[in-house]
């Protein structure tokens, strides 16, 4: 049989063109392969993070590398979409993680709705170090602090006012200034205004150097001045002059004139501190050299008392006047001189038997001269909370309070404890009226009270006299 017969069919099967098509179709299909496997986009995938750790709560992001990355795909981590997946190649691109909790997470690369590569637990999210917290916010503050400071000690100074407004003459005080830009080594001048020496203006030179609170608070020493008014003036060690008061400081006369005035006061307090005020309590004894002291409390407590109450009477012991000391010499003497003066070394030292044995001299009854007059409480009424805004100083305050070693502090509080109490108070008159230890006594004015167990401050809301004028002796 011919290969093609007469009608063109190859074996007599298969037409010619039927066969060439075929075979044309055949060959296509490795061609199209080829051609599909060569030209196709491969599947992107992912090979690794950095960093693998991060803190939670933290705006975190990671770097990401792996192949034929486009910005069409998306990330998960876990099951939390990323914030931003961005491209920079098809080998890196940027994460910016969600807000997660701490754990562990997988890595996965999403087109649309298909998973197209996933890293496994690669990524851990860590708790934050609360620790490491606390010291960043300190060291935040340290640094505002520091800054507010430098921006305060940088202003101009200023004496703009001073605590107590005037003192008595030949008597030595304390005087604290307020203003701004105070700096250590300052010293100060009680100049006499208008009068004039041949070298120059006329002052009495306070002892020491001036103790910086803050840039806007010190103090300094006062020494016995006779009466009139001064300028308060700062000087540096090269006798500088930086800063002169804007109101002039009053030393007055020693009255002669005592007498006794009730009056009613409205103490205010923090709401988380305890002042436990009660009747008879006394205030601070203002003895004959001008010193204020604590009045001293019942030797039978004195042995649970704490430390500083043990140095304060100490301190007491150290600035009595002479002839007082004599007197309780005088007592001790009983024993012996040298078992007396024993005794008094060894209260100075701190011993609390033997202060305990001082305090007792002092408060019999037959002793009481040999302490002054002090302000005593009377009564003391409810206490209520009262709101508003109030700001207030605590000064000195003592053991109960649980600030033994606070300094001068202002507080604001929105809500404040109230009560009023009854103190009778020794007063003497001034030009300036009635004062009792160097602050005076007027309706309006402000009244401050200190025990070994808490200092108080308010108001005065009345005033009546209950003790006729009499001439000191």
């Amino acid at each position: 049989m011919p290969l093609i017969d007469d009608e063109g069919r190859i074996f007599g099967k298969f037409n010619l063109i039927d066969v060439i098509i075929g075979a044309v179709f055949i060959g296509a299909i490795p061609i199209s392969y080829g051609a599909f496997v060569l030209f196709r986009t491969p599947d992107p995938s992912i090979l690794s993070i950095e960093p693998t750790q991060v803190t939670a709560g933290e705006s975190n992001t990671v770097q990401l590398t792996g192949t034929f990355l486009s910005p069409s795909l998306r990330i998960v981590i876990g099951d939390t979409p990323a914030e931003a997946f961005l491209v920079a190649s098809q080998e890196s691109a940027e994460i910016r993680l969600p807000d997660l909790p701490a754990g562990t997470y997988d890595i996965v690369l999403m087109d649309q709705a298909m998973e197209m590569s996933r890293l496994a637990n690669p990524l851990i999210v860590q708790s934050p170090d609360p620790l490491l917290g606390l010291q960043l916010a300190e060291a935040v503050m340290d640094v505002i602090r520091e800054d507010w400071e430098n921006l305060v000690s940088q202003r101009a100074m200023a004496i703009r006012g001073f605590t107590p407004t005037y003192l008595f003459s030949d008597q030595p005080g304390t005087l604290r200034l307020h203003g701004a830009g105070f700096r250590p080594g300052l010293s100060a001048r009680f100049v006499s205004p208008g009068v004039f020496t041949a070298t120059g203006e006329q002052y009495i030179q306070a002892p020491g150097q001036a103790v910086i609170v803050s840039p806007m608070v010190a103090e300094i020493t006062v020494p016995a001045l006779p009466e009139g008014v001064y300028d308060v003036v700062l000087i540096d060690n090269a006798l500088t002059e930086h800063a002169r008061s804007t109101e002039q400081f009053s030393v007055i006369a020693t009255s002669t004139t005592t007498s006794r005035v009730r009056i009613t006061v409205r103490f205010v307090n923090r709401p988380d501190m305890q002042i436990t005020m009660t009747v008879g309590d006394k205030d601070v004894s203002m003895l004959a050299n001008g010193l204020g002291v604590d009045y001293l409390p019942n030797s039978n407590t004195l042995a649970t008392l704490p430390a500083i109450v043990t140095e304060r009477i100490a301190g007491f012991l150290a600035q009595v006047p002479e002839d007082l000391r004599q007197r309780i010499l005088g007592v001790l003497r009983d024993s012996s001189e040298q078992t007396a003066q024993e005794t008094w070394a060894a209260a100075l030292a701190g011993d609390q038997r033997e202060q305990r044995r001082i305090i007792d001299i002092l408060n019999r009854e037959d002793q009481r001269g040999l302490l002054v007059e002090v302000a005593e409480v009377q009564s003391v009424g409810p206490r209520r909370t009262m709101s508003g805004s109030a700001t207030y100083q605590l000064r000195g305050l003592g053991w109960r309070s649980g600030y033994e070693n606070a300094g001068p502090a202002i507080f604001s509080e929105p809500i404040m404890e109230v009560f009023d109490a009854v103190v009778d108070v020794p007063v003497t008159l001034t030009r300036l009226g009635w004062s009792y230890g160097g602050q005076p006594i007027k309706v309006g004015g402000v009244f401050e009270m200190e025990t070994l167990g808490y200092a108080a401050q308010g108001w005065v809301l009345d005033l009546e006299s209950i003790g006729s004028t009499n001439q000191r002796p």
